[in-house]
């Protein structure tokens, strides 16, 4: 996705570097921004139910009108660090069932990698999908 948004953009640049040479006007701007939040209430917990009325966007203090509005869950990319050191022997077990437990709720499309780490750090995984 991000090569083709790039040779858009070098297209975008060489045609209006040829309509220059023509001596013609080139004027661009952007029609839509998208905005990935994560909202939370006064007590940290995630809402996600709130719907199109109830958000309010602003840039440089100016109310934006929101024309496109959807609650879809975006994936994640993450690497899970794991303590190996001796310090965590005795609680190897509980940590080791944590890291299982929590991959276990990834989704699909996310993307994970597990490093340990003690006096050095490892990557026992490289970053994939589930």
């Amino acid at each position: 996705m991000r090569r083709r948004f790039t040779l858009a953009i070098l297209f975008a640049a060489a045609a209006a570097a040829a309509l220059g040479a023509q001596g013609q006007r080139i004027r661009s701007g952007v029609e839509l921004v998208s905005l990935n939040v994560t909202v939370t209430d006064g007590s940290g917990k995630y809402v996600s139910d709130l719907t199109q009325e109830e958000f309010e966007v602003y840039e440089d203090g100016a109310k934006q009108k929101l024309t496109f509005f959807s609650r879809t869950q975006q994936p994640i990319s993450l690497a899970l660090l794991l303590d190996t050191s001796a310090s965590m022997d005795e609680r190897m077990a509980i940590a080791q069932e944590a890291a299982i437990g929590f991959a276990r709720q990834l989704h699909k499309e996310d993307q994970a990698e597990v490093i340990d780490f003690d006096s050095q750090r490892r990557s026992t995984t490289r970053s994939t999908s589930r």
